[in-house]
């Protein structure tokens, strides 16, 4: 995320797993694990948190050679359904890894790449090739809504939709639309969970 400065610089915000913002106006109630603390003129301030310390706060002069540098994919919320099929079409691996190749796109983590593919109703095991035209239309579609619904909700599974999966993560936890209980494994090195029942 980048927030513009004065001087033609831009704030980076890199919220590693677990990093957030909070806004606020009595300097006191800086949240815990509050790593830097930036004060408005109008009195409020915004607060960056990260629990596990694994995200980054920088200025960058050029976001777009920022981008170039770190070789990202298009934003999730801005690439067409043409640039999105031919970026995924022929790739060999799982569909879940490749939603969350940044340098293929980027601003998919593993949490909302399970989302998205819960909602499409796709195994995230499901080989990207093996996707037909109709599917990856679900899938993009699928993918603004859930970005959208997480950006309204302020990233908050507890304010989730009651049918997402997302705060269902659990090794016990029953599918929010058939009851079974979920599936969780390893899918590119990450916990993924998923419904046998709903996903195919």
């Amino acid at each position: 995320m980048f927030a513009e400065l004065d001087g033609n610089n831009f704030l980076g915000l890199h919220f590693g797993m677990s990093g957030s913002l909070k806004y606020f106006k009595d300097g006191d109630d800086a949240p815990p694990h509050t790593r830097v603390l930036v004060q408005f003129e109008n009195g409020y301030h915004v607060s960056y948190i990260s629990v596990r310390k694994l995200g980054k706060v920088f200025v960058v002069k050029d976001v777009e050679a920022f981008i170039r540098k770190q070789e990202l994919g298009p934003d999730a919320l801005a690439v067409d359904f043409d640039k999105f099929h031919s970026i995924f079409q022929d790739r060999r691996g799982s569909i879940k890894t490749a939603l969350m190749d940044q340098g293929a796109l980027a601003g998919l983590g593993n949490i909302y790449a399970d989302e998205i593919l819960f909602q499409s109703g796709i195994r995230p095991t499901r080989r990207c090739g093996n996707l037909s035209s109709e599917e990856w239309r679900r899938v993009i579609r699928v993918m603004r809504s859930v970005l959208r619904a997480v950006i309204r909700k302020r990233a908050q599974p507890n304010r989730f939709p009651k049918s997402y999966l997302t705060p269902h993560r659990d090794p016990e936890a029953e599918c929010p639309r058939c009851g079974s209980q979920l599936k969780h494994r390893k899918v590119g090195g990450r916990t993924t969970y998923f419904c046998h029942n709903e996903q195919q």
